[in-house]
């Protein structure tokens, strides 16, 4: 059960992160919404499931870059 709520929390803050409308909110914001308690940890899991930390992730997003 907690690996499918760990999923569902990254597929939202990938999401965000990708959002042109929450371009705006720091990274920190965008993982306490999506239900981390801490920026740390959040960038951990996320670097772990997506190959990059989330700020790249989100440069890539709106700069078409893989």
């Amino acid at each position: 059960m907690s690996d499918w709520l760990w999923q569902r929390r990254l597929e939202d803050a990938a999401k965000r992160l990708a959002d042109p409308g929450c371009a705006h909110l720091p990274v920190g914001t965008l993982a306490y919404g999506s239900g981390f308690a801490n920026r740390a940890h959040f960038s951990r899991r996320f670097k772990d499931r997506h190959g990059m930390a989330p700020c790249k992730d989100r440069a890539a997003a709106f700069t078409g870059t893989p």
